[in-house]
């Protein structure tokens, strides 16, 4: 029975063809010209026999025709495969340049977040990054499967028309087919045991080779033990691949010992028929050649069927994700696209009511939000706080439209958020995160990344059906074209934003004394991995806000622990800039969403909403609050306390 990413794969295999065949019709020609040659060469045994008995009759044209045709099959194919290989070769680059450019189109085409939080999904993308070289070799993989395939098919005729007792051969080498059932199905328990040791050896292997890990790891003492660690994954990695690689060669020497027996008997068998008179030199002759190409062929057989499997499931891995994300489209297809933002000056807000919210990510068992009901006023600064684990970044997820909630509603401005084109949505949005991206870019184009929205990006997945070969094939083209110059390649724009835009968001975010203190200014490269100017956690996150407040005119702008990096007088100072930035945002009815679980800075917002392990439990202003003497109460004290 073929596994689901096998019969997906062979949906899969006439995407490769047909891809193979757009990027190089010579490679693909040369590559059925190489098939038709392995068919002859399966057919030299016979040619051999030919050869001998028109020698032994004296026969002069059968014997040129049989010396004809033992020629063909053994020079034709090398030729074929010195041309046919070096081709390969290039269509292999080609091909994996292609597909990588398709998966990264891939991704940029989910509309939400599920695929980080699916096991399933997370299993089969990290099989997918794991066999990626098989993506770019799987042309010439299954070209080399097929060859291998074509010959023992070709050998079998030729052995049954050389002698009927060698049928008893061919027997014994389908013995070989048995492993060859056997052996993709040992692989591909092995990728799926070892997948989950991969995805920890990725983050072993990038968390050692920070400078703030190496520093605790020195200050505990435990770069040793870290060592070790990953070197135990990574055994734990391929150690399934080891099992299946010893059950693979363990039966593999039985059935050779088992084909060779059979083998053995039935030439004995042949010479003495040859010894009595019975049979002629030429049929032992061409026997003992098919058997020695049966041995090879069939023995080959095995790494033949393990590889065409190992294509097929590649294959469909791709497949796989690129249903994945034609589902996720589907299920984010609205249309719906609110009035109120067209020009500036227009009221921009829209009323945000959670319905009996409810949200459980995949695979836990406890929901991160239950039961939320409340209202976000359009034009108000909102405040979202509780302690940590209580569920603030995840409705701030799910009002970004990154995850769907599991129970409930989102309604904006009266309409459902999946109603509503989830592209045009987000780019009435402008957010900063805690576990925000350090972009390793220059100075004003870190900023400049949130000042416009890219309706080239998710919008394609709400307005082009992942599944279409076509378009995902022009995408992956156009990402990673072989025709794009390599320096040009390496310069970043300014992303098309003005120089005012960018360093206005710069002093709304308390950051515009970076501009004088970096030495090229906003041109200045950041990042010490990119040979850039490195910048301390509060730097980066001031620029991270700085990149939210860059967007104009957001329905909803929301901060996530915009301050989390900063010490008290700095987050004094950002939420003071905060606030004065939104009020135009405000007077034009956009929503501001402060998240956070410092009670210090929340004073001065319109609402406050208190969350208490995924609840909402109480809802108002900040005196109200205090003079109920209840959750926010307790916490703001607690808070004061700790700085008197």
């Amino acid at each position: 029975m073929l596994s689901e990413n096998s019969k997906l794969g062979l949906r899969g295999l006439r995407d490769l063809l047909v891809t193979a065949w757009r990027l190089s019709p010579i490679t693909f020609f040369l590559s059925l010209i190489e098939l038709v040659t392995t068919v002859m060469m399966g057919l030299s045994a016979l040619f051999i026999s030919w050869f001998l008995q028109a020698l032994g009759s004296g026969d002069t044209s059968r014997m040129v025709v049989a010396g004809v045709f033992l020629t063909l099959s053994v020079g034709l194919p090398s030729v074929t495969m010195v041309a046919g290989v070096n081709a390969r070769v290039l269509l292999m680059r080609k091909i994996s340049l292609e597909m990588s450019g398709r998966v990264l189109t891939l991704f940029d085409r989910v509309p939400t977040l599920r695929i980080f939080h699916d096991e399933k999904a997370q299993t089969q993308v990290k099989e997918l990054a794991d066999q990626s070289s098989v993506m770019g070799m799987a042309f010439n993989s299954l070209m080399n499967a097929l060859q291998g395939l074509l010959r023992p098919i070709s050998i079998l005729a030729s052995a049954l028309l050389i002698d009927w007792r060698l049928l008893f051969v061919v027997f014994a080498s389908l013995s070989f087919l048995w492993l060859g059932k056997l052996a993709p199905k040992w692989s591909e328990q092995a990728e799926d045991a070892s997948a989950p040791f991969s995805r920890r050896l990725t983050h072993l292997q990038s968390v050692v080779g920070r400078s703030s890990a190496g520093g605790e790891l020195r200050q505990h003492g435990k770069t040793l033990a870290m060592a070790n660690l990953v070197g135990r994954t990574g055994f734990a990695w391929q150690h399934p691949h080891y099992v299946a690689e010893a059950k693979e060669n363990g039966v593999y020497a039985l059935i050779s010992a088992f084909y060779l027996l059979v083998s053995g008997v039935v030439l004995f068998l042949l010479a003495q028929d040859v010894s009595a008179g019975k049979t002629s030199a030429a049929i032992l002759g061409g026997a003992i050649a098919a058997v020695i190409s049966i041995r090879e062929a069939f023995g080959a057989l095995t790494w033949s069927i393990t590889s065409l499997f190992q294509v097929l499931r590649t294959c469909g891995r791709y497949e796989w994700l690129q249903r994945f994300v034609a589902e996720e489209s589907a299920a984010h297809s609205g249309r719906e696209r609110l009035d109120g933002v067209v020009e500036a000056g227009d009221r921009v807000g829209f009323d945000l009511e959670l319905r009996d919210l409810s949200f459980t990510y995949p695979g836990a068992s406890e929901p991160a939000l239950s039961g939320l009901n409340v209202t976000l006023p359009a034009g108000k600064v909102v405040a979202l706080v509780g302690e940590n684990g209580c569920g603030k970044t995840t409705l701030a997820n799910l009002l970004s439209g990154m995850f769907d909630p599991t129970g409930g509603q989102i309604l904006v401005g009266g309409t459902p958020l999946p109603e509503v084109d989830l592209a045009w949505w987000r780019s009435r949005l402008s957010a900063a995160f805690q576990d925000h991206v350090n972009f390793e870019l220059n100075l004003g184009q870190v900023v400049a990344l949130g000042a416009a929205f890219d309706q080239g990006g998710s919008s394609s997945a709400c307005e082009a059906s992942p599944g279409d070969g076509d378009a995902t094939v022009d995408a992956g083209s156009a990402i990673l074209s072989t025709d794009l110059d390599p320096k040009a390649a390496l310069q970043v724009g300014d992303l098309g934003v003005d120089e005012s835009v960018i360093l206005t968001a710069l002093s709304r975010a308390g950051a515009d004394s970076l501009v004088g203190s970096l030495p090229q200014g906003l041109d200045t490269p950041l990042g010490k991995s990119s040979g850039g100017e490195d910048l301390s956690g509060g730097q980066w996150q001031r620029l991270a806000i700085a990149r939210a407040l860059a967007r104009k005119n957001p329905a909803l702008l929301i901060l996530d622990e915009p301050t989390s990096a900063m010490d008290a007088m700095a987050e004094a100072e950002i939420f003071e800039n905060y606030i004065a930035a939104t009020r135009q945002l405000r007077e034009l009815g956009a929503s501001c969403l402060l998240i956070t679980h410092r009670f210090s800075t929340v004073s001065a917002a319109d609402l406050i909403v208190v969350l208490k392990q995924g609840r909402v439990v109480e809802v108002g202003s900040h005196q109200e609050l205090l003079a109920r003497h209840g959750h926010y109460a307790e916490l703001y004290q607690l808070q004061a306390g700790q700085y008197q």
